[in-house]
């Protein structure tokens, strides 16, 4: 959940700098590694991200920052 509040507040502030909102995004694509973390990523993106009611796809894959948990993909 932290990983994923932190790549979240770290798009909205690049989305910011555009003069846009989480509101603009239109598309998501998550990565999550271990399936485990699925339901704890996918309730923080509905949380932050869900008013927007873009699409939404998440894929189990492994990344390549062995410590990463999530990484979050949006279009605006």
């Amino acid at each position: 959940e932290e990983q994923t509040e932190k790549a979240i507040d770290t798009i909205e502030w690049a989305l910011g700098e555009a003069g846009a909102s989480l509101l603009d995004i239109v598309r998501v694509r998550v990565f999550v590694p271990d399936r485990a973390d699925v339901e704890a990523v996918s309730r923080v993106v509905a949380r932050r991200i869900g008013p927007a009611r873009a699409a939404n796809t998440t894929i189990c894959a492994p990344l390549p920052v062995a410590e990463a948990k999530v990484e979050i993909e949006v279009e605006a």
